[in-house]
């Protein structure tokens, strides 16, 4: 009897239990299916989703959109921010250079225009850091030098070396020679002063470029030689040097020499060079200056990076490329200098408003090979350490790529400004009267 009342028990406690569930079943399915009602009521909707925000260029970014409740066939548009765009679904896209980029999608879907933007920001790839190490930079012929360079990339990037080592003028024949690798040994049979010029590269094509001037005197026995015709030459020819210093003497002879060196064979130019220089005689014959043409420079414009407070938000770099071209019927350009300081006026290249330590200007050929900066740290850099191009022969032209940089943190009073560029060649015929001006603008 016990056992039949528990069995009993038994079975109601189970009816009561299954219809509890039962119960509670049914109430989370129509919870599940009003929440499912809801969702579906609510608008269509599309974001951007990107596996990165930042980085160096060039940076690869790989691109794909989040949607909600989007109907039918689906058609995308996605603009980068700097004019170019693709219909893919999930792009991926390489940023070449730095910046802000403002990345669009925008979507057709069962008839419906959806659309979201996104930043996102590239840092500029950083040049490598290098210093030359020279074993020694001084020495009698014969004399082996070891060459070898401190180098650092910020982004730790492989580099690629490239020696170019120049050898004193021979009669006006320059020879070079090229080594490609970081570290080597050369021994100098020849007296003179070479220049020892290293240029690291790294996997994005930035470069550094650093020199060395090195000095092989001749030896100890070729020294007293040259003392024995010291004495020799003194003799006749120190007569010569004391009478050049007399003015009304070398006034006459100098304005001679400047009006008849141009006309002269480059045979005879040797010969007389020789002769002054036995006596001690410094002249710097003149050189035909060469008509140049200049392109425009493009506008750089900084204001993207600079609020409306005036203050540089974050590092940033613009550079724009011009060509100059010897368009001279006759004569080849030599020593042209480009510079932001007028070597024989007070004139400066930039507005008084972007004068500042936060301000960087520099000038480089497309190879990055050659660069030298133009206004650094709030100061020009004097003509005669600015950017050189050594000659242009008629017809040729060199194409340049001036670049401008403001450092984070700086203040500058938003605008427009012009600026100007001063192309000089050092040793022209009418000298310091010649000096060319290349216009550009820069906007803050």
């Amino acid at each position: 009897m016990k056992k039949e009342r528990a069995i009993i028990v038994f079975l109601v406690v189970a009816i009561l239990v299954l219809s509890a569930f039962v119960v509670l079943t049914r109430f989370d399915i129509t919870e599940i299916n009003d929440v499912i009602a809801e969702a579906t009521d609510e608008p269509s909707s599309v974001r951007i989703l990107s596996d990165t925000s930042s980085g160096t260029n060039p940076l690869t970014v790989n691109f794909k959109p989040l949607l909600l409740n989007t109907k039918g066939e689906i058609k995308y548009y996605w603009e980068f921010g700097d004019g170019n765009a693709s219909i893919e679904a999930n792009p991926t896209y390489i940023y070449q250079s730095s910046g802000i980029f403002n990345v669009v999608l925008n979507i057709e879907s069962g008839g419906t225009n959806l659309s979201d933007n996104y930043n996102i920001t590239v840092f500029p790839n950083n040049p490598p850091k290098i210093k030359i190490k020279l074993s020694r930079t001084t020495g009698f012929r014969p004399c082996r030098i070891g060459f070898d360079v401190e180098a650092f990339d910020p982004e730790g990037e492989n580099l690629t070396y490239t020696w170019v080592l120049k050898y004193p003028s021979f009669y006006g024949y320059e020879k070079k020679e090229t080594f490609n690798t970081k570290n080597f040994s050369k021994l100098f049979i020849r007296n003179g002063n070479y220049v020892a010029e290293l240029t690291v590269t790294d996997e994005v094509g930035n470069a550094a470029t650093d020199f060395n001037i090195i000095q092989i005197g001749k030896s100890q026995a070729e020294q007293l030689f040259g003392g024995l015709k010291f004495l020799f030459l003194i003799s006749l020819p120190s007569t010569m040097s004391v009478l050049w210093k007399v003015p009304f003497i070398s006034n006459p002879v100098t304005k001679y020499l400047d009006n008849h060196w141009l006309n002269w064979s480059a045979g005879v130019q040797k010969i007389v060079l020789m002769a002054l220089s036995l006596m001690n005689i410094n002249y710097e014959p003149p050189i035909p200056k060469a008509e140049l043409a200049f392109s425009e420079v493009g506008e750089i414009n900084l204001s993207a990076y600079v609020n409306e407070t005036g203050v540089v938000d974050a590092n940033a770099t613009v550079s724009r490329s011009f060509i100059i071209t010897n368009i001279d019927d006759l004569n080849i350009a030599k020593n042209i200098f480009i510079t932001m300081d007028n070597p024989f006026t007070d004139d400066e290249g930039l507005a008084d408003e972007l004068e500042k330590k936060e301000l960087v200007v520099s000038i480089e050929n497309p190879l990055g090979t050659t660069s030298d900066k133009l206004f650094f740290n709030g100061v020009y850099t004097a003509w005669e350490n600015s950017f050189e191009i050594e000659k242009l022969v008629v017809g040729s032209n060199a194409t340049l790529k001036l670049t401008v940089s403001l450092e984070k943190g700086g203040v500058f009073n938003k605008g427009t400004y012009q600026c100007k560029l001063f192309a000089y060649q050092e040793k022209s015929l009418d000298k310091s009267e010649y000096i060319d001006e290349i216009p550009f603008i820069i906007v803050v």
